[in-house]
């Protein structure tokens, strides 16, 4: 039911009802929302699959992060402090 509704625009209604701004959404934000997807629901073990997995995915989403603004640091030629005060902590 969770990838179902991963993959559907506006978490199942109709998709012709679906204007082009939830569209346009829907079709950047689909990697992260099936990523989401795979966190088990808070029913399951007592919340306690639903909280290990999510904090597996934050710190996987987090390594990504810090990956990607350590690139984009070297391309611009901005030291890592510096890169980590702009790039990291203005997304948080």
């Amino acid at each position: 039911d969770q990838f179902r509704q991963a993959l559907s625009v506006s978490g199942g209604e109709d998709m012709e009802e679906a204007g082009a701004a939830e569209l346009l959404m829907h079709y950047i934000s689909i990697t992260w929302k099936l990523l989401a997807a795979f966190v088990p629901p808070a029913h399951y073990g007592g919340g306690w699959y639903c909280f290990w997995i999510a904090l597996s995915v934050v710190g996987v989403i987090t390594a990504l992060i810090n990956d990607l603004a350590s690139i984009f640091g070297c391309l611009v030629g901005l030291e890592d402090p510096v890169t980590a005060i702009t790039v990291v902590a203005l997304g948080t």
